[in-house]
């Protein structure tokens, strides 16, 4: 994957730096010359991410086409990376990226419906983007639990 932003390099906390520009980006796959892409534009929870052929080339504020911000992604002030159609942030569902409402925490925590949202961050040397996980992406029941 590789990034384009027509915005200088973020600094999100003075100890993380997470390789993404500040303000709004596009991803685009090398391989495939597609772009990270919320499905049909929607913004249902647990939609899913994918790559779908660039809708607008334009990244410059007012003149880029608003009906193709579902292209357009931004790291939050936790460090979520997050869609700018919705919102909302990018969570990872199996081996699939999804949209993904932040909910209230229910125990026991986490779970697959309450957990810390992975950390994404870009090598731009590389242009690889890794996935962070602060805990285990399965969610296995602790013991002594049935939930």
């Amino acid at each position: 994957m590789t990034m384009t932003s027509n915005t200088p390099k973020a600094i999100l906390a003075p100890d993380e730096d997470l390789g993404f520009p500040a303000g709004y980006f596009v991803l685009r796959n090398t391989g495939s010359d597609r772009m990270l892409d919320v499905e049909m534009g929607k913004v249902d929870d647990g939609v899913e991410i994918l790559l779908f052929p660039e809708t607008e080339k334009s990244l410059v504020e007012g003149f880029r086409d608003r009906m193709a911000n579902n292209q357009v992604f931004f790291i939050d002030d936790t460090g979520a990376l997050c869609s700018r159609s919705s919102g909302h942030a990018v969570d990872v569902k199996g081996d699939r990226l999804v949209l993904r409402h932040r909910k209230p925490t229910s125990y026991p925590y986490p779970n697959r419906v309450s957990h810390p949202l992975p950390k994404f961050r870009l090598n731009q040397h590389t242009g690889e983007i890794t996935v962070h996980f602060q805990c285990d992406p399965t969610y296995p029941h602790p013991r002594g639990t049935n939930v």
